[in-house]
């Protein structure tokens, strides 16, 4: 007579087992589904964010790119074609031969300067060589062309010429092209070296100059009485895009070093 109820309630400690288990399993799943969720909710906040991020810094860069341009049209082109003008219209009142030939050949040195000043403005929208030459040689090209103009020495070194994705060649080549436009306008440098180190899927970038450096936090803050600050911010900027760690080691008085590595080439 005993033992059904024993079974019975074996059978009803089993049961209860049971269906705590199950609740025990519903209930991890739930927290789990629960938990996936909230991380695919701040995946997306946090991509959304920094979509946010993105499109505010491209759309500064595409002002900034608008600004010096405009800029570099007023301050060379615009001047020297101006210079040229008088030049030209001086011609008409010279009645000495000599003079006349001098004045001619320095219009003709000022329209030739002109000239350079589109190129290298047009280089700047357009990197040509980039697509011709890839990012080694583009970067040599322009470097050059930057010395026969501006009175500084650039060393260009790289252990290997390597091709990657055009985008980031394309964001590489700006990054540098910033470096050597803040150098240029307010480092009052003389020497500037860059060097490229591929090494497996990375590529270390090392660039430097002998310039009067400067202080990055108020450079990054935008505080008015920094110049340059929003090139720093288009620089990294870029960097971000190439998922690469930057580092600058520089204050004022002591040049400027930029170290940037990007992790997948």
């Amino acid at each position: 007579m005993g033992e059904p109820a024993t079974i019975d309630i074996t059978l009803t400690v089993i049961l209860v087992m049971v269906i705590g288990m199950l609740l025990l399993v519903f209930a991890i799943i739930l927290f789990f589904i629960i938990y996936q969720k909230r991380l695919i909710r701040q995946k997306a906040e946090s991509e959304k964010a920094q979509q946010k991020i993105f499109l505010e810094s491209s759309l500064q860069a595409q002002e900034a790119e608008r600004k010096r341009i405009a800029g570099d049209l007023h301050d060379s082109v615009g001047g020297l074609l101006s210079a040229s003008r008088l030049y030209v219209k001086e011609l008409g009142n010279i009645g000495d031969t000599a003079r006349f030939n001098e004045v001619q050949n320095e219009a003709i040195d000022l329209i030739d300067n002109t000239l350079v000043n589109i190129r290298e403005i047009t280089r700047n929208l357009i990197p040509v060589s980039l697509d011709q030459f890839g990012l080694i040689g583009a970067i040599e090209d322009y470097c050059k062309m930057l010395q026969q103009i501006k009175a500084i020495s650039i060393q260009f070194i790289y252990n290997e010429d390597r091709r990657f994705k055009a985008q980031d060649e394309l964001n590489v080549y700006r990054i540098i092209q910033e470096l050597l436009n803040n150098t240029l306008k307010y480092a009052e440098a003389n020497e500037v070296k860059i060097h490229f180190d591929f090494e497996g899927t990375h590529l270390k970038i090392l660039y430097q100059d002998d310039g009067i450096g400067f202080d990055v936090s108020a450079a990054k803050a935008k505080r008015p009485d920094m110049k340059g600050g929003l090139g720093i911010s288009n620089i990294e900027g870029r960097a971000s895009l190439l998922n690469a760690e930057v580092e600058w080691n520089t204050n004022q008085g002591n040049g400027m070093q930029f170290l940037m590595n990007i992790p997948t080439i």
